[in-house]
């Protein structure tokens, strides 16, 4: 399979420059233009903290075009963004700058190696930092990305949902990525675009990122000796009370098990690690956030920031996924992890505890065995 011109120009048309302000990385990449704070406002943008607000008051940044930009809510030291990494590798720049190769090596450079060693940062954002200073040698380079390069190289393997963190495999990409740039001449810019747009696309239609579907005997089966199994039957919070089960492993995974009330009747099953767990937890600590799972908000990009945005967006769910917002958020305030505001609609939740293994544990047992012993 082959990218061709027709299919760049197509797929780059589809990136969405109103919900991925665009303009402000040219300027600050491409262009000439540099600002004290340029590596923090470019990890915003990167980790999808930055929008446009012409109206904003205090601007953290004004365009060629007279465009002004504002930090998302996000954008704080308590949310999974590396909020405080950002900021000091800014003052550092220099520093970092004088580190970087100014070609694309065989071995993993030094200095990757260092920011990946930064809790919470890890190898993409690394990446980030070396394309910011080299654009021309450091291709952009994320899940979608390179979902959309194993798809043009082999269409019919199963997609991966995320990148590989192999130097390896980074320099397999980028060898593609220049190929394409050079056959096609194209802009860099104009070649990522195409690429991520037509990843997301890829990963939404993808049958591979579909929850599992089960069997129904196995589930009804499952129903009747739900504690034989380890799973807890449980009611989500709000008017409907949905009923679901849910089991935490030895792992401390969770997994859910739902029926949808449409027709078909599907049951699925869908497992959180213990890391994305995590996540959730450092995203909602110490806020006040809402439930935001509505599946048509969330495709158009309209839905507010909230637990299940952050579960497509972060944690890479589908739209359907990120409905399970509303399971985990009932699990979480059933063990006394979590509070909410005992709304039916515009639901807030707040985090009450970090020891979240401890009491999901131990409210599973209360739901097995009816005592806490």
């Amino acid at each position: 399979m082959t990218f061709s011109k027709h299919e760049i120009r197509v797929w780059c048309n589809k990136f969405d420059t109103l919900q991925y302000p665009t303009k402000i990385y040219d300027e600050l990449v491409w262009g000439t233009k540099k600002c004290p704070n340029q590596l923090e406002l470019l990890g915003a943008w990167k980790t999808g903290c930055i929008r446009i607000n012409n109206s904003a008051r205090n601007p953290i940044y004004i365009d060629e075009n007279n465009t002004k930009y504002e930090y998302t809510g996000r954008w704080q030291p308590h949310t999974p963004v590396g909020f405080d990494i950002w900021k000091n590798l800014s003052i550092i720049a220099n520093e970092i700058y004088a580190k970087i190769p100014s070609e694309l090596q065989k071995t993993k450079p030094n200095i990757l190696t260092e920011m990946e060693e930064k809790r919470g940062f890890g190898f993409i954002w690394g990446l980030f930092i070396l394309h910011c200073f080299y654009p021309e040698v450091y291709p952009l380079y994320d899940q979608h990305v390179y979902r959309a390069y194993m798809n043009i190289q082999n269409p019919h393997i199963v997609l991966p949902s995320t990148a590989s963190t192999k130097w390896t495999k980074y320099l397999e990409y980028a060898n593609f990525f220049n190929s394409l740039t050079l056959r096609e001449n194209f802009r860099q810019v104009e070649i990522d675009r195409a690429l991520w747009a037509y990843g997301k696309y890829l990963k939404i239609n993808s049958s591979s990122n579909c929850t599992k579907d089960i069997p129904n005997a196995t589930v009804q089966s499952f129903v009747v000796d739900e504690k034989d199994d380890g799973y807890c039957l449980a009611f989500t919070l709000g008017g409907k009370h949905k009923r679901f089960w849910w089991k935490i492993d030895e792992n401390c995974s969770i997994t859910i098990i739902r029926k949808f009330n449409s027709g078909s009747g599907k049951i699925t099953l869908d497992i959180f690690t213990e890391k994305e767990i995590e996540n959730i937890q450092q995203f909602i600590n110490g806020n006040k956030i809402p439930l935001a799972n509505n599946v048509e908000k969330i495709k158009d990009g309209t839905e507010k920031e909230g637990l299940g945005r952050f579960l497509y967006e972060q944690l890479n769910k589908n739209t359907t996924q990120a409905q399970l917002a509303s399971h985990i958020s009932a699990i979480f305030y059933y063990a006394g992890i979590w509070d909410y505001n005992r709304q039916v609609r515009n639901m807030l939740f707040w985090n009450k505890s970090k020891d979240w293994k401890n009491l999901i544990k131990a409210y599973c047992h209360i739901c097995l065995n009816g005592s806490s012993k």
